[in-house]
C-alpha cells in the first residue's frame, strides 16, 4: 500500500488517484435509467405480508424489481406469487437463484432446474446458479458437464444462465466450487456455449479479498458481467468464518467504501440492473430498504459530479533512480512508510485495518494532519493510488485531490518513479498549488535517495 508527501511552503500532502472512467450520466433521472436498484427477497417479511404489499412497498421507495432463492418448491411458489402480483407491471423479477449441490442426485436437481428455467421464462428473469459440493471430491468434468446442459437448456428458452461466485470459506461439508467472479472465468471459456455469464457480488469479493481490486476483477469479467451486487461491508471483512454480520451491512453502513463497486462497473460499461444485498438484515431497523436505496443513488449522483468537475491543475512528473526497483518498490510499497522515507511527514497510523491511514506534517512544512484512504494497489504492477477524504487542521489548497504512482524497472539497478496528480484549488493560485505539488513528490524522490543511498 502507500503513503504520502508533503509540500513546498504550505502545509501540503496528499496525493490521489482514483482512475475513473465513467460515462456521461446526466442526470438523477439518467443516473437511475443506468442502474436501476433491485433487491434480495431475504427481508420482504417487514415490507407486507403478501406478494403484493411486499412488491408496491418496493415499488413506492423507487426499486426496479427483485431476485429470490428459487432451490426448493416452497421457494418457486413464492415465485409464482410475485409473478402474480407485477403481471402487467414494469417491476421485474430480475433473477432467481438455485443452489446446486454436487455430491447429491443431479438428476433430480435438473429437473426442479427446468421447472425453474419455465418459471423465469415468463418475467424473462435470468437464472443464477452456485455450484456446491458436499461430503466428496468433484471432478472438474462433472462441474463442466452440468454448466454445458444448463446452458443449452436456459438458451433453448431464452434465459440467461449466470454463475453466482459464492465465498464460503472452505467449509468441509458444504465447498463452494467458485468462490469469485475471477474463478468463474476458466468454466465459462470451457463450456463455450455462449450463454454463460458471471456475476461480481461485492460482499463476496470482499471475503475473497478482491475489495480493492474491483475494477480489474471487472475488467476481466467485462464480457460476461451480469447482475452484480452491492451492500455496506467493513474494509477488513475479508476471510470472516464466523459470519456474514460484517460483510453484509446496509449501504448507510459499514467503513468499506461501497462506491468502489460502481466505479468499476463505469469503467467497464455496464449498464443493466445492480441489486442490493440483504442477507441478515432482519435484525437492522426496518427502514434499510428505504435508506439503502437512497445512499445508492446519493453515491451515484456524487461520482457523476466527480467525473464532471473540470480539474484546475494536472501535475505530472518522474524520477529516474540508478535503484533496482524492488528496492525502491520495497521502500514506498506500504501505506504506512511515509515516515521511513519523507522528511516532513514524521508520524501515520492505520487505521479501517490499514486501508485509511492519517498522516501527520512536520510544523515545518504547514503542520495539521491529512486523512488518506487506498483506492487501489498492485503489487505485481507495481502502482497504487489514493485519496484524501478529511484535512485536520491543514491548510492545504487542494480541493478533489487525486493522484496515481507507478514505478518502473529500467534495468537491472535502474528504475523510473512516476508520480502524477489532478485537483482544483482553493485558497491559493493555480501556479502556487501546482509548485507545492512538485514539491511533494521531490520530497519523496529526494527522501528515496538519501535512504537508500544510506544502504
Amino acid at each position: 500500500m502507500h503513503r504520502m508527501i508533503i509540500m513546498k511552503r504550505i502545509p501540503l500532502i496528499a496525493l490521489l488517484f482514483f482512475s475513473l472512467t465513467i460515462p456521461h450520466l446526466g442526470a438523477e433521472e439518467s443516473s437511475r435509467a443506468a442502474y436501476p436498484l433491485g433487491a434480495f427477497n431475504f427481508d420482504f417479511a417487514r415490507l407486507g405480508e403478501d406478494g403484493a404489499s411486499q412488491i408496491s412497498a418496493l415499488k413506492s421507495i423507487g426499486y426496479g424489481g427483485l431476485v429470490l432463492q428459487l432451490t426448493t418448491e416452497k421457494q418457486l411458489a413464492i415465485l409464482e406469487h410475485y409473478q402474480a402480483a407485477i403481471e402487467n407491471d414494469p417491476f421485474e423479477v430480475y433473477a432467481g437463484y438455485v443452489v446446486v449441490y454436487f455430491g447429491l442426485d443431479i438428476a433430480t436437481q435438473n429437473a426442479h432446474l427446468d421447472n425453474v428455467i419455465r418459471a423465469l421464462k415468463k418475467s424473462n428473469g435470468k437464472l443464477w446458479v452456485i455450484l456446491r459440493v458436499r461430503n466428496q471430491e468433484v471432478e472438474r468434468a462433472q462441474v463442466i458437464d452440468f454448466l454445458r446442459s444448463a446452458a443449452e437448456r436456459t438458451k433453448a428458452a431464452g434465459v440467461e444462465l449466470v454463475i453466482y461466485p459464492h465465498w464460503n470459506g472452505g467449509k468441509t461439508n458444504n465447498i463452494s466450487i467458485i468462490e469469485s467472479a475471477e474463478e468463474a472465468i476458466p468454466y465459462v471459456e470451457e463450456v463455450q456455449n455462449g450463454n454463460v455469464f458471471i456475476s461480481l457480488h461485492l460482499s463476496h469479493e470482499i471475503m475473497a479479498g478482491n475489495g480493492h481490486r474491483l475494477n480489474e476483477v471487472a475488467a476481466k469479467i467485462k464480457p460476461w458481467l451480469r447482475l452484480p451486487s452491492i451492500n455496506g461491508a467493513d474494509v477488513d471483512a475479508v476471510n470472516e468464518v464466523s459470519g456474514w454480520d460484517r460483510g453484509i451491512q446496509p449501504l448507510t453502513k459499514g467503513d468499506y467504501d461501497s462506491s468502489q463497486l460502481l466505479v468499476a462497473l463505469k469503467s467497464v460499461g455496464y449498464e443493466g440492473p445492480v441489486i442490493l444485498h440483504t442477507w441478515g438484515l432482519q435484525d437492522e431497523a426496518a427502514d434499510h430498504h428505504h435508506t439503502s436505496y437512497k445512499r445508492f443513488y446519493e453515491i451515484l449522483d456524487t461520482l457523476e459530479k466527480s467525473k464532471t468537475m473540470t480539474k484546475d491543475v494536472n501535475v505530472e512528473t518522474s524520477h529516474e533512480f540508478e535503484l533496482p526497483a524492488a528496492a525502491v518498490w520495497n521502500l514506498i510499497a506500504g501505506f504506512d512508510t511515509l515516515p521511513d522515507y519523507h522528511a516532513s511527514v514524521p508520524e501515520s497510523r492505520l487505521s479501517k485495518g490499514g486501508a485509511v491511514r492519517y498522516i501527520t506534517i512536520s510544523e515545518e512544512a504547514g503542520g495539521g494532519i491529512v486523512v488518506e484512504r487506498l483506492a487501489n494497489f498492485n503489487d505485481e504492477a507495481m502502482t497504487f493510488s489514493y485519496k484524501i477524504i478529511e484535512l485536520i487542521d491543514s491548510p492545504m489548497p487542494f480541493r478533489n485531490y487525486q493522484a496515481w504512482v507507478k514505478l518502473e524497472s529500467t534495468g537491472e539497478n535502474s528504475c523510473k518513479l512516476h508520480w502524477n496528480s489532478s485537483f482544483n484549488v482553493e485558497g491559493a493560485s493555480k501556479e502556487e498549488a501546482e509548485e507545492i505539488a512538485r514539491g511533494i513528490y521531490q520530497g519523496c524522490y529526494d527522501g528515496i535517495t538519501r535512504v537508500l543511498a544510506a544502504k
